[in-house]
């Protein structure tokens, strides 16, 4: 069974005390900007990897700039992996899974172009999400410094016809 990895891009992170997580402000896969540069406010990255519990793979999550920059967003402990595959192991679950939040204030893009969010495990890359940073039309620039979000890209599947 090969691994599975999800990455959400969005406005906020919040952790509960139930061990649960708050995604705020999921970004569609295009969002369209001003001007390049561009500086983000705040951006959050939720990731999920689910794997083999019978397995202890190394896992590194990175992010991929336009440019094919990388830097690490996370590089999960031995220790970490390993209890997690227990867990799912003593609870008789098929997949033992990862959770990676990486926020970022006054995020930097010098141009327009896709990120990525990338998990490498063992040897392979995976690829969890991607967020497609788009310049606005020039005659629908404007001084914003929000994204915009067409409601056209961010439609949810339900509302499709």
């Amino acid at each position: 069974m090969q691994p599975s990895v999800i990455s959400l891009f969005c406005d906020d992170i919040r952790q509960e005390k139930r061990e649960t997580d708050i995604i705020i402000g999921i970004y569609p896969d295009n969002v369209n900007v001003p001007k390049a540069p561009f500086v983000f406010p705040k951006i959050a990255i939720y990731t999920r990897i689910h794997f083999d519990p019978t397995t202890e793979p190394s896992v590194s999550i990175f992010l991929r700039d336009a440019e094919g920059g990388e830097q690490l967003l996370s590089n999960i402990e031995p220790e970490l992996i390993k209890k997690a595959g227990a867990e799912a192991l003593v609870k008789s679950g098929p997949l033992a899974g990862l959770i990676s939040r990486a926020v970022f204030v006054n995020f930097k893009m010098e141009k327009a172009g896709r990120i990525l969010v990338i998990a490498k495990i063992d040897d392979q890359e995976f690829v969890g999400g991607a967020l497609n940073v788009q310049l606005l039309e020039s005659e629908r620039s404007s001084s914003s410094t929000e994204p915009e979000r067409p409601s056209e890209q961010s439609r949810d599947a339900s509302q499709a016809t």
